[in-house]
């Protein structure tokens, strides 16, 4: 199944439903948002929705060159004080890439003598994402319109239309060719300590006292967190393994 036909096929008020609960900016506040921005936002949001899945069913595709397949996993994240939590990974694949290693021991999430290549898509236009295919196994897991929410997801961490993500996406080229304002190791690091120094000055005595604590704790735990990431991280790769070659091997 290509992503245009899954947007064919989707209740869009299930998506909104699904994109509303899933989205980080409307899963969790930060002291950036409030409740309130995230509400007031959730009308612009619903019509881009709507806009986007309408845009994805009237295009047209042509047959794949270079064909990928996306897939969504919904796992473990690694918090080691919230082992309960879990997030959505979402990345195309390349078939011919996948299909020349599916008999041997390839790695997806840390080295290894083969590596297979996750590739993001949120910065391609809707013609291209179209095209790609999605995996019967993610939808099967996880329904239609909890994919279909992932894929608009990661579309509008870039823009809500296709105007602001091919903006955002020159952006970002613009500001990686030009390097004329970054700065050193050495320059970033002294910054940092400066700032560090600044804002230490600004705290109560309180503060100071719970942030040595915190650093004190941090640097005795660190190696216990180190462990356990390292668990959650080979649990997931050989989960992500199985189900690709469980995927590929029809």
């Amino acid at each position: 199944m290509t992503i245009k036909e899954l947007m064919e096929q989707v209740n869009v008020e299930r998506v909104i439903d699904a994109f509303l609960l899933l989205d980080p900016y409307f899963s969790e506040c930060d002291y950036k948002t409030t409740v309130l921005d995230q509400y007031k936002k959730i009308p612009k949001v619903k019509k881009a929705i709507k806009e986007n899945i309408k845009l994805f069913i009237e295009c047209k595709i042509e047959n794949q060159d270079d064909p990928h397949t996306l897939f969504i996993f919904y796992d473990q994240d690694g918090d080691y004080e919230q082992k309960w939590k879990k997030s959505f990974s979402c990345f195309l694949i390349n078939d011919e890439e996948i299909l020349s290693v599916i008999d041997k021991d390839f790695h997806l999430l840390d080295s290894g003598e083969i590596v297979v290549t996750q590739y993001s898509f949120g910065h391609e236009s809707i013609e291209q994402i179209a095209h790609h295919s999605i995996s019967n196994l993610s939808i099967k897991e996880l329904g239609k319109e909890i994919c279909a929410a992932n894929i608009l997801s990661e579309m509008f961490w870039w823009g809500l239309d296709a105007q602001d993500r091919e903006k955002n996406v020159q952006k970002l080229i613009d500001d990686a060719e030009d390097e004329s304002d970054c700065l050193s190791e050495d320059e970033f690091s002294k910054i940092m300590k400066e700032l560090k120094k600044e804002l230490k000055n600004q705290i109560s005595d309180d503060e100071k006292a719970y942030y040595a604590a915190r650093e004190k704790f941090d640097d005795e735990t660190k190696e216990i967190i180190r462990r356990y990431e390292n668990k959650v991280i080979e649990e997931t790769q050989q989960k992500w393994i199985t189900i690709l070659k469980k995927e590929y091997k029809k």
